[in-house]
């Protein structure tokens, strides 16, 4: 294994996941046993090693935006700033699993969702409430975002026929797609739970984004 404090990686920006092992480190080149330095590091345990570090990075920016230094924790250092340009935009997490959530209650300004569909998002956004009121933060101050690939047509055959010719093209079908109707209605519906941003990536047409614009506008 390799020594972590005198050969394991340098730098800022480098995070060192491990487990104790009884022959670690013995900088051999290969390992006579059972690797037992590298199996006892377990998925879950480098996933939440990223999940804190994205947490704390996401609270040391939000202090640094707000023209605060940022004092230090276990994974991001102290920080003095300021930052410059000046500016404070907000700091959104996205994700749609439990854990991406968790983060985007406790430390951000806001949560982004890739493609979930209506009732999917809907549920998410409550539980994203309840993750902020038990964090001791107003649900209000993390809003609910929507992004995704959205397939529009103007009528029901229209529709078929961007599917047809997308599926043609051999791209992927699991996104959003339905009739300009249908995404009126997804827009009353993600907007009903506190969304404050649809951003849709038009796919089809050139003219889909125009079409999409148009749609919620209205």
């Amino acid at each position: 294994a390799t020594d972590d404090t005198t050969t394991g990686p340098i730098g800022a920006l480098a995070r060192v996941v491990r487990e104790h092992a009884e022959c670690s480190p013995c900088l051999l080149r290969e390992c006579p046993i059972d690797h037992r330095c590298m199996t006892r590091v377990t998925s879950r345990c480098v996933a939440d090693t990223a999940l804190a570090l994205l947490e704390e990075t996401v609270l040391a920016l939000r202090a640094l935006f707000a023209g605060r230094p940022w004092q230090g924790g276990r994974w991001v250092p102290a920080l003095a700033g300021p930052l410059l340009p000046p500016g404070s935009p907000p700091v959104w997490v996205g994700g749609t699993k439990d854990s991406a959530l968790g983060v985007a209650a406790r430390a951000a300004d806001g949560w982004n969702a890739w493609g979930l569909g209506a009732d999917t998002f809907v549920a998410r956004a409550g539980e994203l409430a309840g993750l902020a009121t038990g964090a001791g933060r107003d649900p209000a101050e993390v809003p609910r975002t929507w992004a995704g690939i959205m397939l529009v047509g103007r009528d029901p055959n229209e529709l078929a026929t961007l599917e047809a010719e997308r599926a043609g093209k051999g791209l992927a079908m699991d996104i959003w797609r339905g009739t300009a109707d249908d995404l009126r209605r997804f827009g009353d519906r993600v907007e009903g739970v506190g969304a404050t941003w649809l951003i849709a990536v038009a796919a089809g047409p050139a003219d889909r984004s125009e079409l999409l614009a148009a749609t919620l506008r209205t």
